[in-house]
């Protein structure tokens, strides 16, 4: 099961004072050094969902109808978090919901092929290729290297407690090495993007993850993370940054902010960035 936080990034930060800040609070070091990152995509959204369809024209066992019916349910979850108001507001005029897993939730197995089959559904969804806000990440600090599945969902459409800030769902595992991680995702098909490297502070100050992140060619910034937003509020008053720029975004936006691409760069190493650094200035 995925464990849902809430996060914000504060950005240009000096760290030495935060550090100071951090020490004058009580905050507890848990972990610093380099992060080593693999990042691989899924395959794309519309593969997935075709796929889904044509495995359901040839279901004729109940128990094959709810397999797909769970992958249909998972893709569409994905496709609500990226849907425009337009696209929403096109669905609440023809099926009375902006939600594609509403609809699923009141269509029975028997019908699943002829609704999602609809022309005006596989319009929508036919526009989603690599899903931007889902990937899959290999990570290696100080010898442990876990898998991660990070999913960030759209605050907007979230039924329960709407708000501004950026929800994140992720799913961990721990393995033995940074090599067999990779390995296991290339053999199940896995699209590898891009390497990337950052040195990372962790720190917890009242129960509230704080992370002072530095990546290559951007200043450093920190990650607040805790499932509760008035606790990351009153860590980020305490820690006296409420004047700074807080955002909530992924890295690849913070980058954006500063005019760089993240995704240009196959390989994100901090040797590689000096060298660009030096070849600049000369």
């Amino acid at each position: 099961m995925g464990k849902l936080e809430k996060e914000v990034k504060i950005l240009d930060i000096n760290k030495n004072e935060l550090e100071r800040k951090l020490e004058h609070l009580g905050a507890k070091k848990i972990e610093e050094g380099l992060q080593q990152i693999y990042v691989y995509d899924l395959p794309s959204i519309y593969a997935r969902f075709y796929d889904c369809l044509l495995q359901l024209k040839q279901a004729n066992k109940p128990y094959d109808l709810e397999i797909y019916r769970n992958k249909l349910q998972g893709i569409l979850r994905e496709v609500d978090n990226l849907t425009s108001s337009d696209e929403q507001t096109s669905l609440q005029g023809k099926y009375s919901t902006k939600y594609f897993t509403d609809l699923l939730d009141r269509t029975n197995n028997g019908n699943l092929l002829e609704v999602f089959s609809h022309k005006d559904i596989v319009g929508i969804i036919k526009k989603y290729g690599i899903n931007p806000n889902k990937w899959v990440r290999v990570r290696q600090t100080n010898g442990s290297t876990t898998i991660t599945i990070k999913h960030i969902l759209n605050p907007d459409i979230q039924k329960d407690k709407p708000d501004t800030m950026q929800s994140v769902m992720e799913t961990e595992m721990e393995v033995p090495s940074i090599e067999e991680a990779n390995a296991i995702l290339e053999q199940l098909g896995f699209a590898y993007r891009n390497y990337q490297e950052k040195n990372r502070e962790t720190y917890y100050v009242d129960g509230v993850e704080v992370d002072i992140d530095s990546w290559p060619l951007i200043p450093t910034y920190v990650e607040i993370e805790n499932d509760s937003l008035e606790l990351i509020r009153s860590t980020v008053e305490k820690l006296g940054l409420q004047n700074h720029e807080v955002v909530s975004c992924n890295t690849a936006d913070v980058y954006k902010k500063y005019g760089i691409d993240l995704y240009r760069f196959r390989e994100l190493r901090f040797s590689q960035c000096k060298k660009e650094e030096i070849d600049r200035e000369g």
